[in-house]
């Protein structure tokens, strides 16, 4: 991704650990649980995924990276967390 901004959002995807992350950029969390909801729907009608972790990135330092983190929200919540709370 060029011109990464502070702030900037992916979420990631990974079937069958240990492999390799897919991601996806997104520019809201409203966005985010879309996509993690279709990816959720699609790995439970594939019987080749046995099982999947999931999770939303956030670029938290530009000068010496990008600097990918793990999201969290003002309660300390991440994406699947709040997620579950909406439920």
């Amino acid at each position: 991704m060029k011109d990464l901004k502070l702030g900037t959002m992916r979420v990631w995807h990974i079937a069958n650990p240990p492999s390799n992350p897919k991601y996806f950029p997104v520019e809201t969390i409203e966005q985010a649980k879309s996509i993690l909801n279709t990816r959720i729907t699609a790995d439970l009608k594939d019987d080749t995924v046995t099982c999947n972790a999931f999770g939303l990135e956030i670029v938290e330092d530009i000068d010496n990276g990008p600097e990918w983190c793990e999201y969290y929200d003002e309660g300390g919540f991440d994406i699947m967390e709040i997620m579950d709370e909406e439920e």
